[in-house]
């Protein structure tokens, strides 16, 4: 499995100093994302096989009027947070379309006090005080501070490589957001796509797998929405750390949105 970032937990500790979500001394952040989301203002059932897509998610809208060009509308997004919609949307639009650029204007650069993790966390920290980027982290791994162009241009290697010719007992290659839902006071997305990698630095992770990408939302003070981590590894990493069915393991509310069923 390729390491592309930090174990979940460092990844969640992260945002803790960052954006003031609790801390966690567990292996992965998942644990942490489930005890958060206990008090979190929206609740659903996780979706069982065969269950449909919620179709709008404000009550007594009769017609569903996308506000963009593209797959998704604000109307039909299951969340009850017009704001964290707004974004929602043009982050599920941009993952679908493959715009790595859309991805890195809607993501949080945030800075890491060193002093407050551990080298092993943030290999980085052995030579500076403070680290400023954007976080991309794997299903367990360390993290990786990057710059914005370095981001946007990781973010795009993997975009690029989504194969939708091909499939698996999961379904199609292209690009389909699944759910999305509630964690503490932010919210998560999962999507999933299959790629095919030809760069040999991806390790084990080169070639064609099924990846899933999970991607953490948190308000600023500004109450902006953006994207505070961009984890993607592969169904075998995320198996690995516990979670062999991401669309209903991974998020404790989770709401069906696009291909989510």
């Amino acid at each position: 499995m390729f390491r592309i970032a930090v174990s979940f937990a460092v990844l969640l500790f992260a945002g803790a100093i960052v954006v003031g979500c609790g801390d966690d001394d567990d292996d992965n952040i998942f644990d942490d994302v489930t005890e958060e989301s206990e008090d979190s203002p929206t609740e659903a059932e996780s979706p069982t096989d065969g269950e449909e897509a919620t179709e709008t998610a404000t009550e007594g809208t009769e017609e569903a009027t996308p506000a963009s060009d593209g797959e998704f509308g604000p109307d039909d997004c299951p969340i009850e947070d017009e704001p964290f919609c707004e974004v929602a949307v043009q982050v599920a639009n941009a993952l679908v379309a493959g715009d790595a650029e859309t991805i890195g204007e809607l993501s949080l650069e945030q800075e890491i006090n060193c002093e407050d993790v551990g080298v092993e966390q943030f290999p980085e920290c052995s030579d500076v005080a403070t680290l400023t980027g954007y976080i991309t982290s794997a299903a367990q791994g360390e993290n990786v501070v990057r710059s914005l162009d370095d981001y946007v241009s990781f973010v795009g290697s993997l975009l690029d490589a989504i194969d939708e010719s091909a499939s698996d007992a999961t379904g199609s290659g292209e690009m389909r957001v699944l759910v999305v839902g509630p964690r503490g006071d932010g919210y998560d997305l999962l999507a999933t796509a299959i790629l095919n990698i030809e760069d040999p630095d991806f390790g084990d992770a080169a070639g064609e797998h099924r990846w899933f990408f999970f991607l953490s939302f948190d308000q600023t003070e500004e109450l902006d929405w953006l994207i505070r981590s961009f984890v993607a590894d592969t169904a075998e990493g995320f198996a690995d750390a516990g979670f062999l069915n991401p669309a209903t393991d991974v998020l404790p509310a989770p709401e069906p949105w696009g291909s989510g069923e």
